[in-house]
């Protein structure tokens, strides 16, 4: 195997990656996960500060 077909491997399976992770993020995989944060509804922590 030569350093071009490294290089081109390594290249194609970064690319795969930031493009798997952007479709993971953006496209709506993310916010389904078990610990996302939600801004739609307070947390008992942002109801205390909201009444100091």
């Amino acid at each position: 195997m030569s350093r071009t077909d490294l290089a081109i491997g390594i290249c194609l399976g970064i690319a795969i990656a930031l493009v798997a992770l952007a479709l993971y993020v953006f496209g709506g995989g993310a916010g389904e996960s078990i610990d996302a944060p939600s801004l739609d509804q307070s947390t008992p922590a942002a109801q205390q500060a909201g009444q100091k």
